[in-house]
C-alpha cells in the first residue's frame, strides 16, 4: 500500500488564503480518487479561523506537552476523515489561536 502525507499551512475547505490552500485541498482528493489503495493524509495547523462546523467533527487523537526553549507548551492533534482522507490538525493556542492564517 502506498502512503502519502501532505503537510501545509493551509488546506481548503478548512482554511485558505490562496493557491497553496487550493492545491492542498484538491491534490490529495485527486490522488485518493485515482487510487483507492493509497493511504492519503493531510496535516495542517488548527487555526482560530477554522470554523465551528469543522471543529464539531474533529476527534481528539493525542494531547501532550512539549518543551520549546524555556516554555512548556500544550500540543493537541485532532482528526477528521473526509472522502477517504484523514486530515490532522495540530492544536497549539500559543502559535495558532488567531483570526488570520499568517
Amino acid at each position: 500500500m502506498k502512503k502519502i502525507l501532505f503537510v501545509g499551512a493551509e488546506v481548503m475547505p478548512f482554511a485558505a488564503t490562496g493557491g497553496l490552500g487550493d492545491v492542498m485541498g484538491s491534490l490529495p482528493s485527486a490522488i485518493a480518487r485515482a487510487d483507492a489503495e493509497t493511504d492519503v493524509r493531510v496535516v495542517m495547523p488548527l487555526y482560530g479561523a477554522i470554523g465551528e462546523e469543522w471543529r464539531a467533527q474533529m476527534e481528539e487523537v493525542a494531547t501532550f506537552e512539549l518543551w520549546l526553549s524555556w516554555r512548556r507548551l500544550y500540543c493537541g492533534v485532532k482528526c477528521i476523515k473526509r472522502d477517504n482522507i484523514k486530515y490532522y490538525f495540530v492544536d497549539n493556542e500559543y502559535y495558532f489561536k488567531r483570526e488570520g492564517l499568517y
